[in-house]
């Protein structure tokens, strides 16, 4: 991405403002870089930590068998119905 261009202008109020050249909004200052680091922060650990979940539950992993069916005959009655709207239509 590139830096957003920015312009000053004065408002309303004598003070000076940065503003967008694209859109035209007014843009707060940036932060200083200081603020953005936090010196307690470690991304590392915080990745290692979400990586090493393990793997998936058993009976997360395994298919329904029963919901499965019955979310089959669900779509094939819409099919039907919908089949059943058609030839009456004509």
């Amino acid at each position: 991405k590139k830096p957003t261009r920015i312009k000053r202008r004065v408002n309303m109020f004598g003070e000076s403002v940065r503003v967008s050249k694209i859109s035209g909004c007014a843009m707060p200052e940036p932060v200083p870089s200081e603020f953005l680091t936090d010196p307690t922060d470690n991304d590392f650990e915080i990745a290692q930590h979400n990586r090493m979940k393990g793997p998936m539950k058993d009976k997360y992993s395994k298919k329904d068998k029963y919901h499965f069916h019955m979310l089959l005959n669900i779509t094939a009655r819409l099919r039907g119905e919908k089949d059943d709207q058609l030839l009456n239509q004509k």
